[in-house]
């Protein structure tokens, strides 16, 4: 890879970063964020399809779900 297209072409495999070091604190955290919106974003699909059978109750709950994952 150059490293215009971003990739790092040392040839050598990445140590695992010290588990209290800042980026592995960051990737961690990242991972977290991610996995919250993931959670948040299948609440919302409940809650949509809650809202198409008429199911105003699993709607609302739904609904609230995701938006207490922000």
């Amino acid at each position: 890879m150059t490293p215009a297209s971003g990739g790092v072409s040392s040839g050598q495999a990445t140590k695992p970063l010290p588990p209290d070091s800042v980026p592995a604190i960051a990737q961690r955290e990242v991972i977290r964020r991610q996995e919250q919106i993931r959670k948040m974003d299948e609440a919302a699909l409940r809650a949509s399809q809650a809202m198409a059978e008429d199911d105003l109750e699993g709607a609302v709950k739904g609904y609230r779900q995701a938006v207490d994952g922000l």
